[in-house]
């Protein structure tokens, strides 16, 4: 079985630190065969290395916003909290997982990282993307969709979703300029883009939260499977 490595964000909300990830990214990858691992939110270089040295791949998760110093911006007034020490944390992952090319799957906040981290940038809010009409932080459950997206042919959702597919949505920043390297895979109706996918590493940024579905659709846990089988 392979160990995927899952990122983490601090939950200070008892006034005590501690590394946090919600148990439906884990319960999603060992529904698909591999054994999930979290990576600490640690300062110390050598101990993330030494973390992704052993791992087969990584996961992103979701969370606060990216600091919008990283992609030469100053923070709008839309822009919500951010952690940079999360920031300089999932850096240090992407950098060793990208010097041994092994699978990083990104939800989420985890896409617009993986974007930022390799030169995109982002809409600090949708509102300020010209040709968002869609509410991006649904108000139904979170385990239902709440809006189609568009999939590219031959892309790594193709063969789960075909043309279109039906996701959830919790996100109020989204991907403006794609980074080097990647290319759109999906997109909403109103034009906010919904994945992403290195052309020459096996690298899958995603916009919505299939490990929120993952029980209730089975195309959603397809996504896992597939990532996992490839590792």
């Amino acid at each position: 079985m392979k160990l995927i490595g899952i990122t983490c964000e601090i939950d200070d909300s008892e006034k005590r630190i501690a590394d946090r990830v919600p148990h439906n990214y884990s319960d999603s990858i060992i529904k698909a065969g591999g054994i999930p691992v979290i990576i600490p939110m640690h300062r110390n270089e050598e101990v993330i290395k030494a973390l992704v040295e052993k791992l087969d791949g990584v996961l992103l998760t979701g969370g606060k916003d990216v600091n919008p110093l990283i992609y030469n911006e100053q923070p709008h007034v839309l822009c919500k909290q951010t952690m940079m020490e999360r920031d300089r944390y999932e850096a240090l992952v992407l950098k060793y997982a990208h010097e041994r090319k092994i699978p990083v799957l990104g939800i989420c906040r985890g896409c617009q990282f993986i974007n930022v981290y390799f030169g995109g940038s982002l809409y600090q809010d949708n509102s300020l993307c010209d040709s968002n009409t869609i509410d991006h932080n649904q108000k139904e459950a979170y385990h239902c969709p709440s809006h189609s997206i568009n999939v590219r042919e031959g892309s790594f959702l193709y063969d789960i979703f075909g043309e279109v597919g039906l996701v959830n949505s919790f996100h109020h920043q989204s991907i403006k300029r794609v980074a080097k390297g990647f290319k759109k895979i999906a997109i909403s109706n109103d034009g906010i883009i919904e994945g992403i996918e290195g052309i020459r590493w096996p690298i899958v940024g995603l916009q919505f939260h299939p490990e929120m579905m993952h029980d209730a659709d089975v195309k959603m846990q397809m996504i896992f499977d597939k990532w996992v089988k490839q590792l």
